[in-house]
């Protein structure tokens, strides 16, 4: 797979974390501050988002970056618990 490569997602709907850095989260503070790894999946669709995230309030903000987190910018997400686990929203950057 290209590094580069843009994965395609479905904008303004709940994506289910997995895991995030090879764990299953328990709390928000396991989203930030800090480079992550998050394992995510919608509609049969399984995604992989790199970059770094931080706590804001009752949610915590994802940048994803390209080249497993360090390059530039691609997307926002919002992460917020949703009864027994976790779940992801991208947000447009514009």
């Amino acid at each position: 797979m290209n590094p580069h490569r843009i994965e395609p997602v479905a904008s303004g709907v709940p994506y289910v974390i997995h895991s995030v850095n090879d764990h299953e989260p328990g709390a928000l503070d396991d989203f930030g501050p800090g480079l992550l790894g998050i394992i995510a999946s919608f509609g049969g669709q399984t995604i992989t988002i790199h970059g770094t995230g931080r706590v804001d309030g009752d949610r915590a903000i994802i940048f994803e970056k390209d080249d497993h987190g360090t390059g530039r910018d691609l997307r926002t997400w919002h992460v917020q618990r949703q009864d027994d686990h976790f779940q992801a929203w991208e947000r447009s950057n514009y």
